[in-house]
């Protein structure tokens, strides 16, 4: 399956899950966004600021 034929499925899926809670999303437009996929996990599991520095220097050798 396509992203877009995803995409468009899980609108759907969203739509009818909503409607079916309230009739007044009926008249919502919805519009996902498609992310592309990131090296977050940062994000995921903080990191102190001397921890992520040492992480720096060891990814890129500069040392900056």
């Amino acid at each position: 399956m396509s992203v877009p034929e995803m995409k468009r499925d899980v609108t759907e899926f969203i739509k009818r899950q909503l409607s079916s809670r309230n009739k007044e999303f009926e008249n919502f437009q919805v519009e996902l966004t498609v992310f592309k996929k990131l090296k977050t996990d940062f994000m995921y599991h903080p990191k102190s600021s001397e921890e992520l520095t040492v992480i720096k220097e060891e990814s890129d050798g500069t040392g900056e």
